[in-house]
């Protein structure tokens, strides 16, 4: 779609906006729902993307839809009242397909009690990024006027997260392989009935971060390389899958052999000096 603004001072009186949209499927569409943590739909956040896509979250189930170039973007979400959104990851597009992307948005956590002296309780961390298999210990405290706790904790998860009655949580494994899962840990506090929660991010486990990390421009190259190269074929997507589906279990062999790590570092370092990093 395009506009074209024709200058009246350049063209004459006949001043107008000439709107061509292209179609033959060249665009995809991001849809989904923005959620809280208790499942409840969070309405008018705002949801962009960084490429071209804008959308606003509407009620009554907090849908949103945005169009969007085909490739891979990452997703945000903003609203008054919670911490901001980030996917970290891609979310593929597709030309002339819809791609679905729930976004889970944690309020923005508060330690002050209430004036009345109202129970609450407090999770800590209230978010937190993980990779498959990662371990994080959570506390929990309450705030007010509060009788003797009983906690109870439990977890959300799509991929087997779990956690024990102690607050120790251990991600499940992720087998997506652009998006991260949202694992949602929660606490009952049955002696006050009050109740809080906390999200977690899961991530595959990644071979090239693994080795040069997290944001290096090894990394940055071999992503490009996934995203602009091989995503474009159905071979390369292929291949695509493959690293994903033994990354898990080469990182965690790298973790325990170095001689082995060193070996998987040479095979990529080549890989990059073929396509002239």
């Amino acid at each position: 779609m395009r506009i074209l603004n024709f200058d009246k001072d350049a063209f004459g009186e006949d001043t107008r906006y000439d709107l061509q949209v292209n179609g033959g499927g060249t665009v995809g569409r991001i849809t989904g729902k923005v959620m809280d943590a208790v499942g409840e739909a969070v309405c008018d956040a705002v949801i962009t993307t960084d490429g071209i896509g804008v959308g606003i979250s509407v009620c009554p189930g907090g849908d949103y839809a945005l169009i969007e170039m085909p490739g891979n973007w990452r997703i945000y979400a903003e609203k008054d009242g919670y911490e901001n959104y980030d996917s970290d990851s891609s979310v593929e597009v597709l030309a002339g397909e819809d791609t679905n992307h729930d976004i889970l948005m944690s309020p923005v956590s508060t330690t002050t009690s209430s004036e009345n002296g109202e129970c609450t309780v407090i999770i800590d961390p209230k978010t937190k990024k993980v990779k498959s298999g990662d371990s994080v210990s959570f506390t929990v405290y309450t705030n007010g006027n509060c009788s003797a706790p009983d906690y109870e904790w439990s977890v959300e998860s799509d991929i087997g997260s779990i956690i024990d009655q102690n607050g120790n949580y251990v991600a499940g494994t992720n087998d997506a392989i652009f998006n991260k899962a949202i694992d949602v840990v929660m606490v009952d506090d049955n002696a006050n009935d009050t109740k809080a929660a906390a999200t977690v991010t899961v991530s595959r486990r990644c071979i090239s971060k693994q080795i040069y990390g997290e944001n290096s421009e090894e990394v940055a190259t071999l992503r490009s390389l996934r995203d602009n190269v091989l995503n474009q074929t159905p071979e390369g997507r292929e291949i695509i899958r493959l690293y994903y589906e033994w990354s898990p279990v080469i990182v965690q062999e790298m973790e325990e052999n170095e001689e082995f790590k060193k070996g998987v570092k040479e095979i990529i370092d080549e890989i990059l000096l073929v396509i002239g990093f």
